[in-house]
């Protein structure tokens, strides 16, 4: 008896657990992850044809500045090129209007920290290629 009272209650704790987090699904998904103690915003691209099972790279779309990262998978079209050549896309969204790779001295580089946290929440939930990263960082002239 004891023992079907144990797993009703992990259906129950399961079955709470998935209705919280969205199904990945082939296309455009939008999506967040808590890093740096912060909730932040991505879109993850899953191109047509996707198995679940394939190991496929993972390019990062980072949107230049004062864009934001619709912007640029509209923009760039990569949707497109990602469901021929068969590689997944995400594109964070920044905080700030730019990107903080270089900042000053004793301040967290948080939006690498995003990327290191992205690549662990992206390959828990879809077979990524371990050894292939590939950043894009779009800019726009304006003017």
């Amino acid at each position: 008896m004891k023992k079907g009272l144990f797993v009703s209650g992990f259906v129950v704790i399961y079955s709470v657990v998935t209705q919280n987090e969205p199904q990945i699904q082939v296309g455009e998904n939008s999506r967040s992850i808590i890093s740096g103690n912060q909730t932040r915003q991505y879109l993850l691209y899953i191109p047509e044809g996707y198995d679940g099972k394939t190991n496929l790279p993972l390019v990062f779309l980072f949107h230049g500045s004062g864009m934001t990262s619709q912007q640029a998978m509209t923009t760039t079209d990569l949707s497109k090129v990602a469901d021929k050549k068969k590689f997944i896309i995400a594109a964070p969204q920044s905080i700030l209007p730019y990107w903080n790779t270089n900042p000053g001295a004793g301040e967290i580089n948080y939006d690498v920290e995003l990327v290191k946290d992205l690549i662990r929440q992206i390959s828990s939930k879809v077979a990524i290629d371990q050894k292939e990263y590939m950043p894009l960082d779009i800019q726009v002239a304006h003017g």
